[in-house]
Parts: C-alpha cells; sequence; structure tokens
C-alpha cells in the first residue's frame, strides 16, 4: 500500500510515553486543581462528533484539511484522519483516501445510516451506488 509508511509513522508517534513518576503530594495538588475541569472536558468531548471523541486529535491541522476540502466530521473513522494528518501533501493525502477507501465508505455508511431526515435520501442513494 501507499500508504505503508504513512501507517508506520502514525503508529510511531502513537507509542506510549515513558512513565514518568511525581511525587504525591505534587499529584495530589495537580489532581485538586484540574479536577473540576475534567466534567467540562468530558461534556465538550461528548459533544465532538464520534470520530474526534476520545482521540486527542489536532484540530488545527484539522481545520487545515477541512478547508482543503476533506470532510473530518463523522467519517471518516479517526485512524484514517490520522493518517490524513501524518501525510504530507495533497497527493499523499489522496493515497491516503484511496487506500483507505473500504473504511471510509464503510464509515459513511454507519453515519448515513442513522440519519432518518429524508432530505439525506440522495446522499443515501449515492453511497448505495458508490459501494456497489
Amino acid at each position: 500500500m501507499a500508504t505503508e509508511n504513512i501507517r508506520r509513522a502514525v503508529a510511531a508517534n502513537c507509542m506510549p510515553a515513558p512513565k514518568v513518576e511525581f511525587p504525591t503530594p505534587l499529584l495530589e495538588g495537580l489532581a485538586e486543581a484540574v479536577g473540576p475541569l475534567q466534567s467540562v472536558l468530558e461534556r465538550l468531548d461528548a459533544m465532538m462528533p464520534e470520530n474526534w471523541q476520545g482521540q486527542r486529535l489536532a484540530y488545527k491541522d484539522m481545520v487545515r484539511l477541512m478547508q482543503e476540502g476533506i470532510p473530518l466530521a463523522w467519517v471518516p473513522p479517526s485512524d484514517v484522519i490520522r493518517q490524513l494528518l501524518a501525510a504530507g501533501a495533497a497527493p499523499s493525502r489522496a493515497m491516503v483516501l484511496d487506500d483507505c477507501r473500504p473504511e471510509v465508505l464503510a464509515s459513511c455508511a454507519k453515519a448515513l445510516a442513522a440519519v432518518t431526515d429524508v432530505r439525506f435520501s440522495a446522499q443515501q442513494a449515492c453511497l448505495k451506488s458508490a459501494c456497489g
């Protein structure tokens, strides 16, 4: 696949960080200071599209991709978004989308299946014809 190097780069960047130990009093003070913010962050995360929730994606870079015309809300899956963010230039992103076409179409189908508004029936028919 053309995106294998991108997949490896994403995987390398998602490696767990080395464990750092902090003194207990510092951790307790930090937990007390951050505690009230946790529920706000959880509520904000719950308002995000499903494919963004809990993913810690680079929103600033995602905006750039969306300005290029790549939709990222609800579709594609977060792993495809990570590959798109790791791809260097537009041709590389096009290869990612081409290589990940089955995952993207499955994500589209899942998102459209949840839509009950008849105004989106044309999009549902288009997706069905694209999937064969």
